[in-house]
């Protein structure tokens, strides 16, 4: 059994979670923008009014896709857009968000004795 001695922090937190980050939180207009209204009433930042919130998300679709490769690469320690077989660049043509086309795509790799791993055929009916 670990016993840690006292005063040993566990947790560390990076990034905007860091305690040098948070008092900085009320002048990022960016993070006060995406912050659940109970959040910016406790804390008294920004406003509640719901007119100032964006209508679309103000993050380019391409540095999304870089980002979700790039994600994914760290987790799996392989690139996701590089080609098994041939090893050439790939590019994301779409993505597939209709939880219908989904289930259809699955159906068919099931039927063609190629699941995905992990994937319980029971599930998609």
């Amino acid at each position: 059994m670990f016993i840690p001695q006292q005063g040993v922090r566990l947790i560390h937190y990076y990034g905007l979670y860091a305690s040098r980050n948070r008092w900085k939180w009320p002048q990022w207009d960016h993070i006060v923008r995406h912050a659940p209204r109970g959040c910016k009433e406790a804390h008294g930042i920004g406003g509640t009014d719901p007119s100032t919130q964006p209508s679309s998300p103000s993050v380019p679709q391409s540095s999304c896709r870089s980002a979700w490769a790039r994600l994914i690469a760290k987790v799996y320690e392989i690139d996701p857009l590089i080609c098994t077989r041939c090893s050439s660049k790939m590019r994301i043509l779409a993505v597939i968000t209709d939880p219908g086309e989904v289930k259809k795509i699955l159906r068919h790799l099931v039927k063609m004795g190629r699941p995905p791993p992990g994937l319980d055929p029971s599930t998609l009916n």
